[in-house]
């Protein structure tokens, strides 16, 4: 899987859990953290360790 779409995919489910997060609790920018949480998510879990 390439890192576009590992991000892509971190975005969409980040905005799918924030969206309810949101409705739940009133909390105001859910779906944006849940987004950004998401992206950040997808992004770190390809990155190849670098090796000593």
């Amino acid at each position: 899987m390439s890192s576009a779409a590992a991000i892509g995919i971190g975005a969409v489910v980040g905005l799918a859990v924030g969206i309810p997060v949101s409705i739940a609790t009133d909390v105001p920018l859910a779906p944006e953290g849940g987004l950004l949480i998401g992206v950040l998510v997808g992004w770190f879990a390809l990155r190849s360790p670098k090796r000593p």
